[in-house]
């Protein structure tokens, strides 16, 4: 049996590669083989989605801020 793959792009050098999708999950870091950048795998609808580290924690700050803001507002 063959384990799915899905496509993904680093976000630095834009190079593609497959990851196999039962080998990793939300927040997993990898290296791209090309320009072995530090990467954090999200997911998105889904799909994975490759980002630097810097991103991921630039994402979190974002989506704390906002999420605090919004669970104020429901009240």
């Amino acid at each position: 049996m063959r384990t799915p793959n899905m496509k993904v792009k680093c976000p630095e050098c834009k190079e593609g590669f497959d990851l196999s999708v039962n080998d990793y999950e939300e927040d997993d870091l990898l290296q791209c083989p090309e320009c072995t950048v530090d990467l954090v795998i999200k997911v998105d609808n889904g799909k994975f989605k490759l980002v630097t580290e810097k991103e991921k924690y630039f994402d979190e700050e974002i989506a704390e801020e906002f999420g605090a803001a919004e669970e104020v507002e429901e009240e």
